[in-house]
């Protein structure tokens, strides 16, 4: 099984929500100090952080088993298609027990998952 996903990017809203920081201490500055115009010109341009925006990390991952292992593997990708930030990491590990049920012909498997 292989997927691929569009996810929001860490990076891009951490950098989205500090200009935010950025922009609303401007505006706290500014009070008393500029015309009342334009500082609800200055409110008025500040808007909130929408996540939904920063769904530019593209995400993906396989999950499969090697019966004849007895293995379990895991492989993860992800890379923002506007910051460059990536990330991956793959994972294999060995099914418990996975011999007690595999017949004596190696050609011939009758795995039985347990805990499922």
């Amino acid at each position: 099984m292989s997927a691929s996903n569009w996810a929001v990017c860490p990076r891009c809203l951490n950098r989205a929500r500090l200009a935010q920081v950025v922009e609303e201490r401007k505006l706290a500055d500014a009070y008393g100090k500029v015309p009342v115009e334009e500082f609800d010109a200055m409110r008025s341009a500040l808007k909130p952080v929408d996540e939904e925006h920063f769904q530019s990390f593209r995400e993906d991952y396989e999950f499969w088993v090697v019966p004849e292992s007895g293995t379990w593997h895991a492989s993860y990708g992800g890379e923002c298609q506007v910051c460059g930030l990536s990330h991956e990491f793959k994972m294999v590990e060995t099914i418990k027990d996975w011999s007690d049920d595999v017949a004596p012909d190696r050609n011939r498997v009758a795995a039985r998952w347990r805990g499922c």
